[in-house]
């Protein structure tokens, strides 16, 4: 999976392959919350895991 920012980060995990794509504070509230109303992603967004 690949994380991009509208601010240009770029994070790779793993193989890279999934792109998700938002701003900083989408991507915060999907990895922290599992809120993916503001992530874009060239496929079905991924379940995150419980903490």
């Amino acid at each position: 999976m690949t994380l991009v920012t509208e601010e240009r980060d770029e994070w790779v995990i793993g193989d890279g392959a999934l792109r998700v794509e938002s701003d900083r504070e989408g991507l915060l509230k999907w990895l922290a919350r599992g809120a993916a109303d503001d992530v874009e992603a060239a496929g079905p967004v991924p379940a995150l895991p419980a903490w």
